[in-house]
């Protein structure tokens, strides 16, 4: 029993560091976006994170794990398309 509280503590402190960085990443494209406001930028680094959240807050809500895999499929093909984008926005910001 001690085991399992032990895995449940670990699994808490991974999600809020988790959250920590999804609000660090929104939090530097909006210093981006403010420094150079560009669309493509914003979008990324605003719906990265939101992405997440809709999925972590869907998976809470209807207690079915399977809305996370999905927001994680949805994540990542958002940034693979976004990326050649983005990383050219980046070397002029």
């Amino acid at each position: 029993m001690i085991a399992l509280d032990g895995l449940v503590a670990v699994v808490y402190v991974a999600i809020l560091l988790l959250l920590s960085a999804l609000v660090v990443f929104l939090a530097v494209g909006v210093v981006v976006v403010l420094r150079r406001p560009n669309r493509i930028v914003a979008v990324y680094f605003t719906a990265t994170p939101v992405l997440f959240l809709v999925g972590y807050l869907l998976t809470h809500a209807f207690n079915n794990p399977d809305f996370i895999l999905i927001t994680a499929a949805v994540m990542l093909l958002f940034n693979s398309a976004f990326l050649p984008y983005t990383k050219k926005h980046l070397k002029r910001a």
